[in-house]
């Protein structure tokens, strides 16, 4: 993908890296780690030289149900949180049953741990678009998470991230995010987990969100948001 602004190029693009396989007390596989970036680049000016920032990313575990055959053992074993997304799918067993999203079918899926946007791209719907467009990649059959609000900085690379120890922001932005996951299509699933059926249609879809981004990045604006981030990287590289 690429956008014009006043004659420079910019790309945006996705860069999904496999993290490896979780660590298990049995070592039994079928659950993944994969993290996927979304990237904005151009060239500075009077310069050939390219330079990326993240614009946003998501911490993506993918559970094959043909493979993994102790779900909730296993993401207990790697986090509170992935316990509790583990917890919902194990006592919705009828549900997940009529859609063959138990172990020992033939699918898989996929849990969203960690969406991050950076704050000037938020309200674009940039981070379903992520999860789906990861989602698509990752072939998985549903996307399951916990759709909550939290606190953010800017890291010496110019990347968002969190400190889950900081207090969360309050109700209404809770509410915000409960409601932009629900417009992506999300449902209440138990314990304040959502997830919804991953298709080819979401897929596209997320490909659009992208496409349209990706115009929005290369105006005056969007360069000048890019060009804010690079110089924070090399000042704070000095």
């Amino acid at each position: 993908m690429s956008a014009r602004s006043s004659g420079t190029f910019m790309t945006l693009s996705v860069v999904a890296q496999h993290r490896g396989t979780t660590y298990s007390w049995s070592e039994e596989p079928g659950i993944e780690h994969w993290t996927v970036e979304l990237l904005l680049s151009g060239k500075m000016p009077g310069s050939q030289e390219d330079r990326s920032v993240i614009i946003a990313a998501a911490e993506i575990w993918r559970i094959d149900n043909n493979l993994c055959l102790d779900q909730v053992f296993e993401l207990d074993c790697i986090s509170n949180d992935l316990a509790a997304v583990g917890d919902a799918i194990d006592s919705s067993k009828a549900t997940m049953s009529a859609l063959s999203l138990v172990e020992g079918m033939n699918s898989s899926y996929a849990i969203a741990d960690l969406v991050l946007v950076d704050k000037h791209w938020r309200g674009r719907r940039i981070g379903p678009a992520l999860v789906f467009f990861a989602a698509d990649l990752l072939k998985v059959d549903a996307v399951f998470l916990q759709p909550v609000a939290l606190t953010t900085f800017l890291t010496p690379d110019g990347r968002v991230d969190t400190d889950y120890s900081a207090p969360r922001p309050g109700a209404a932005a809770q509410n915000k995010v409960r409601k932009a996951w629900r417009r992506a299509g999300f449902r209440k699933l138990a314990d304040g987990v959502v997830w919804t059926i991953a298709t080819a249609d979401r897929g596209a879809a997320a490909r659009a969100v992208l496409e349209r981004l990706e115009e929005e990045a290369g105006t005056a604006s969007g360069r000048a948001w890019w060009l804010r981030r690079v110089r924070h990287v090399a000042r704070q590289q000095r």
